[in-house]
């Protein structure tokens, strides 16, 4: 009994404390063992920690050796790390010192130290704030938020803006036609028609935005019964055309509008400038046409189209009969070359026999005129070329080579006929090329190649893409037509044919007369070393001043004759040699 009851007793026990169980009954180091990240930790043993104390006290030797070696060495870890202990305070004024905060550490600061950090945080902020607002922009907007839009133009509206900048344009274009009319002075390179319809005067001085090079021109408000035809014939006066297209209607609608439009490109810029300024608008079957700079287009080799001028411009001169097929002046054509129409002369294309006749014809072809021409068969061209390459490396006796070897050879006729025009372009070249010129630039100013011959004239390189020639046009800008010239030139009088006629030579331009030619070469001849003979001379030069320029080319020719001895002063006339030999 006395075990039973012990052990109801102990069980009572046990449910008694279990209900009066409460947490703080329960020791804190339990507690503290069941708190998070503290199980399964183990307790530190006596060498872990010897050997954690000791790395802390290796990293704190390493800190202070390199701070010390940072200090000597003028480089500090940080801006300010320098650090003093307060001795005291010496005031001057009093000489007493003060020991108020001695044995104190005392660190200076610096003040650029503190405007440097507040800069530099101001950048920080304003880029952060860049930042914040880019990120906003490109941030899309919240959906359902409506966007502040302006009042959309009616129909009505739009067509009335129109109507009103048409009259603005039309009453700008009408004013500065009147202001021309009027005695104004117009603008620089521009023509009274050069507003064109819908385009202001600002609009016109200047190509804005467009490309400077191009040589194409937009044409608008064209009238439908104009033909590719005509618009090449109207347009080709001012200089050779690379293309001409009329883009006529496709739909319905293009049809309706009655107008059509083109573009005209030309192998020159400066052919299409003055076809601007000529021709913008200008009303042709009462369409007023509009014109202005389109999208530049690739220009050929050839054009679909050379003025009459320039085409004869570019041919060979008509054949003379003469050395070099040279042209005899206007007053020489009577009597010398195969157009001469005098009778006075049996055989004009001859060198004379007679001495008197012989200094005539030198006289003519010292004011003849060689016309180069560059051939347009390409073969032909070609192999004048590579004619000229080889005598100049291999010299003449490679020409004379070629000669004997080539002599029924119709390719190397131009070899044989010095008066056809691949043999003066040969000449030409050869001469060109032992002058230092290149295949590509040379120079295009007249020259004498031979004492006393013919003046030569050079072809213009590109003559298509480098613009009309200024002789061959006439006031307006355009091409002067062949046929127009001649039958201008035939109605009008003998005194009327040759523009220098019609008013006195300048001055030292005037020819000399066949009489005072005869006695310019006889003093010359006579000339001895006389100071009575040379003044006679002189004042015979200033009587004949108006004809200096003949006078000075006379004298220097003959004192270039290596003949006539030098002891005696004396020297020939100028003309004793002729292009031909």
């Amino acid at each position: 009994m006395d075990e039973i009851t012990k052990q109801i007793t102990k069980r009572a026990v046990t449910k008694l404390q279990r209900q009066q169980f409460t947490p703080k009954q329960i020791a804190e180091q339990k507690l503290k063992a069941f708190s998070i990240g503290a199980m399964g930790k183990k307790a530190t043993s006596k060498t872990e920690e010897e050997r954690r104390k000791k790395k802390e006290e290796e990293e704190a030797i390493k800190s202070v050796y390199k701070e010390f070696n940072d200090h000597f060495d003028n480089k500090p870890g940080t801006k300010i790390n320098k650090t003093w202990v307060k001795a005291g305070t010496f005031d001057a004024g009093s000489r007493k010192e003060s020991n108020e905060g001695k044995g104190q550490l005392y660190k200076p600061t610096s003040k650029l130290a503190e405007l440097a950090e507040s800069f530099s945080s101001k950048q920080k902020a304003v880029e952060e704030a860049a930042k914040k607002a880019e990120i906003a922009a490109a941030r899309p907007e919240k959906p359902g938020k409506k966007k502040a839009m302006d009042k959309k133009k009616s129909n009505l509206e739009i067509f009335k803006e129109e109507l009103k900048a048409i009259q603005e344009e039309r009453d700008e274009r009408n004013k500065y036609k009147a202001m021309i009319k009027a005695g104004g002075a117009p603008i620089p390179g521009k023509s009274l028609l050069d507003i064109p319809p819908g385009g202001a005067i600002g609009d016109m001085l200047a190509d804005v935005g467009g490309d400077p090079t191009t040589t194409n021109l937009y044409l608008g408000n064209l009238s439908p019964r104009l033909s590719e035809a005509a618009l090449t014939e109207m347009f080709g006066k001012f200089g050779p055309l690379a293309s001409v297209k009329i883009m006529y209607p496709r739909t319905e609608d293009e049809k309706n509008r009655g107008k059509h439009c083109g573009f005209v490109a030309y192998m020159s810029r400066r052919d299409g400038e003055r076809a601007l300024a000529a021709l913008a608008g200008r009303s042709i079957d009462g369409f007023e046409m509009r014109m202005g700079w389109g999208k530049p287009v690739p220009i050929p080799l050839h054009p679909v189209y050379v003025p009459p001028a320039l085409l004869k411009y570019t041919m060979p001169p008509t054949p003379s009969g003469l050395p070099f097929n040279c042209q005899p002046e206007q007053k020489d054509k009577e009597k010398w070359g195969l157009g001469a129409t005098g009778g006075s002369n049996p055989r004009p294309t001859a060198v004379p026999a007679e001495s008197k006749e012989r200094k005539k014809f030198d006289r003519m072809m010292c004011r003849s005129t060689v016309k180069v021409v560059i051939p347009t068969d390409r073969t032909q061209l070609c192999l004048i070329n590579r004619m000229v390459e080889f005598v100049i490396r291999e010299g003449p006796i490679f020409e004379a080579t070629i000669m004997n070897r080539e002599l029924n050879n119709p390719q190397f006729k131009f070899l044989f006929e010095n008066q056809s025009p691949e043999h003066v372009y040969y000449r030409w070249r050869l001469f060109s090329i032992l002058q230092g010129e290149t295949k590509e630039k040379w120079s295009t100013t007249t020259f004498r190649m031979f004492r006393a011959g013919a003046l030569w004239r050079p072809p213009l390189p590109n003559i298509y893409t480098s613009g009309m020639p200024l002789e061959l046009l006439d006031s307006e800008g355009a091409s002067m037509d062949p046929k127009d010239e001649v039958e201008s030139n035939n109605s009008r009088g003998p005194q009327e044919v040759a523009p220098k006629s019609a008013g006195p030579p300048p001055p030292g331009k005037r020819a000399l007369t066949d009489s005072q030619r005869d006695a310019l070469e006889e003093t010359l001849r006579s000339l001895l070393p006389d100071r009575n003979a040379v003044a006679e001379a002189m004042v015979w030069c200033i009587e004949h001043a108006d004809s200096g320029e003949e006078i000075v080319e006379c004298m220097a020719e003959s004192l270039s004759i290596l003949e006539v001895g030098l002891s005696a002063g004396t020297s020939g006339p100028c003309c004793i040699q002729t292009a031909g030999g």
